[in-house]
């Protein structure tokens, strides 16, 4: 019953983040890089708070303490009745300049959050969600070449991006002759990013604005 009730807990938690995760419709920006432009944005530094300080290092890292994200097998390190919730919030003061523009964002995102139970002796279960990549941006440029100006009038160009990837995780491990540890964890991505552009008249009413935008909506499945 123990075991229900602590998989029931972990269950209705992850699906509160997932819900959170695919309801990014606010005007805030959860991530902000110019460089999120392109591809599946900025790709986020794996691990938790301990590994994060270290760089990103971790897979040798076995520790009773803590909740490796990096090496499946690694979970079998653990006391045999304890319950673990590790999580993790990223929060960013940004600022960007160059001879032409400037930006400056706040941002606040859940970074990771993992849940271990043990089920038997020397053997554990993780379940967890955590961010894979982020994609925050916005762009505003004027025309400057003074023909078209001439022709078409002002004109402003806009590039604006919002959204990121989730991975959803959740796998086991075992330890055989208190030597060798094999785990593995099933992998669910998912999310959704939106970029939208747009060229826009300012002072002709002759032109119409012309948009363009793309919903990017992955799904897939991996392991480790």
């Amino acid at each position: 019953m123990r075991k229900i009730v602590t998989f029931t807990i972990a269950a209705i938690l992850l699906l509160s983040l997932g819900t959170r995760a695919n309801a990014q419709e606010s005007s805030a920006f959860t991530y902000f890089s110019p460089y999120s432009l392109f591809g599946l944005g900025v790709l986020e530094t794996d691990g938790s708070e301990n590994s994060l300080a270290m760089g990103g290092v971790g897979i040798a890292d076995r520790n009773n303490m803590i909740i490796n994200l990096h090496n499946p097998a690694a979970v079998t390190a653990r006391e045999e009745k304890s319950f673990m919730i590790d999580f993790g919030l990223s929060q960013k003061n940004i600022y960007y300049k160059d001879s032409k523009a400037s930006g400056v964002n706040n941002t606040f995102n859940l970074h990771h959050l993992a849940i271990s139970f043990p089920i038997y002796k020397s053997s554990a279960f993780k379940i967890g969600i955590k961010q894979y990549s982020s994609t925050g941006y916005s762009f505003v440029t004027n025309e400057t070449n003074d023909e078209l100006i001439a022709t078409l009038g002002d004109i402003k160009y806009t590039q604006d991006g919002k959204g990121g990837i989730y991975q959803a995780f959740f796998g086991g491990g075992v330890t055989f002759w208190k030597r060798l540890s094999i785990g593995v964890d099933g992998q669910f991505y998912f999310g959704k990013t939106d970029r939208y552009s747009g060229v826009y008249f300012t002072t002709s009413s002759v032109y119409r604005t012309i948009l363009r935008g793309w919903k990017f909506v992955p799904r897939g499945f991996g392991a480790k």
